[in-house]
């Protein structure tokens, strides 16, 4: 029989005025005593309500738990992108383990290749036409072209800004300069063989 695994989801609800600063700490000294009792995964919740939910930026506060655990897995209950820049989420959302050295180095489940393939698919599924090109967009800085060439083939089919040259300017302004710089772009994916 195997034996039974713990998680929690952390809603960072607290009582009204009291210092966020002691709340803050007194989460992650949690969240440090749920990794010794051997919890496998905690996820923080992101909430925006003036003093009694005060995890506004789940990426920053994962950063802060990781300095302090060991094994248990940290993740984000959800990044509320209508109260963040598109862009700025798809350039956190990869791997915010880059940001920080954790005390420890830890051990995935699933490796970078296969964790970004999912990642890649579930964005292609739920993504608007705009966060698709500003993924295109973080895609090709970095060097992923491949990466670029398919998200931007997934905007075509999707809804977002009418005039992109008015919403975000220089997104369009990229679209241009990439599609001139790769015209394969705009061709049908080719079936491989």
């Amino acid at each position: 029989m195997s034996r039974m695994r713990f998680g929690i989801f952390m809603a960072p609800f607290h009582p009204a005025g009291i210092n966020p600063t002691i709340l803050l700490d007194g989460d992650l000294e949690l969240i440090e005593h749920l990794d010794k009792l051997g919890f496998e995964e905690a996820w923080i919740g992101e909430h925006h309500s003036a003093g009694s939910e005060i995890i506004a930026s789940p990426e920053i506060f994962i950063a802060a738990a990781a300095q302090r655990t060991r094994r248990i897995k940290l993740g984000s209950g959800v990044i509320s992108a209508s109260y963040h820049n598109p862009l700025w989420v798809a350039e956190r959302a990869p791997k915010p383990e880059d940001a920080f050295q954790p005390a420890q180095k830890r051990e995935l489940e699933i490796d970078d290749t296969e964790l970004h393939e999912r990642m890649r698919k579930g964005l292609s599924m739920t993504a608007g036409a705009d966060l698709l090109l500003l993924c295109a967009w973080c895609y090709a800085y970095r060097g992923e072209h491949d990466d670029a060439r398919f998200a931007y083939r997934q905007s075509k089919d999707r809804e977002g800004s009418q005039r992109l040259d008015v919403a975000m300017p220089k997104l369009a302004q990229w679209v241009e300069e990439y599609r001139k710089e790769h015209p394969d772009i705009d061709q049908p994916e080719t079936e491989e063989p």
